[in-house]
């Protein structure tokens, strides 16, 4: 079974951070003078920071150098870990995924928009952290979901097949950039209602708990 894969996003999959991430941008916003509603978070949510943020500068007609937007970035994700890490509890349903994936040797890895460090972060404080092998982060690639980069990049750094391997996400965004790069799509809940993201994947849980090898299995079959 070794030759199968389950690629996790990290933000509404493996950690509930929709609002600790909003609250991060309203926070860390306030200098430039941006505005951030929930409503356009929402619409960008799952995309890299570097997209949301020149989408901001746009509509409010800034210009950032590079320094400022790096510095932007560093209250902003410092603002996330603390309060993650301030508020974190075991979720349960991922513990029992990571075990039953391991016993049925599946490989399991991250493919995040998110920095290096906020998913060291979770990886170093939840349990089963080290059963994710590895993970692509938003400094692994170019270009952001939509975009399939960080799943092929993923399914390349534990040499599986694509078409071996589904994706876990909980954004629109996330689902059609599984899709396009030949993998699985399953869709979480959450983020976004479940008739909404039908539209772009293969199956739609409420719960990790819904799903286990032997469905991801027959899931990878149907490809």
């Amino acid at each position: 079974m070794n030759d199968k894969a389950v690629i996790f996003g990290m933000d509404g999959v493996l950690i509930d951070s929709w609002e600790i991430h909003y609250q991060s941008w309203i926070v860390s916003s306030r200098k430039y003078g941006f505005k951030v509603n929930r409503q356009k978070f929402g619409t960008h949510f799952g995309q890299t920071c570097e997209s949301f943020a020149k989408n901001l500068c746009e509509e409010h007609g800034v210009q950032l150098n590079k320094s400022e937007i790096e510095k932007w970035f560093e209250v902003k994700d410092e603002y996330y870990r603390d309060s993650f890490k301030a508020g974190f509890q075991e979720n349960t349903s991922v513990t029992r995924i990571l075990d039953d994936l391991k016993s049925s040797g599946f490989k399991t890895i991250i493919g995040s928009s998110a920095p290096k460090k906020n998913i060291q972060a979770l990886i170093d404080i939840m349990p089963r952290g080290d059963q994710l092998q590895c993970f692509i982060s938003a400094e692994d690639v170019c270009q952001s979901k939509p975009n399939p980069e960080v799943f092929l990049k993923a399914a390349e750094k534990i040499g599986i097949h694509s078409n071996k391997c589904a994706v876990i996400e909980d954004s629109v965004h996330g689902l059609i950039a599984a899709k396009s790069a030949g993998m699985v799509a399953i869709g979480i809940t959450g983020t976004f209602d479940g008739y909404v993201l039908a539209d772009y994947a293969d199956r739609v849980v409420d719960s990790l708990d819904e799903l286990n090898s032997d469905v991801i299995i027959k899931l990878i079959n149907h490809i």
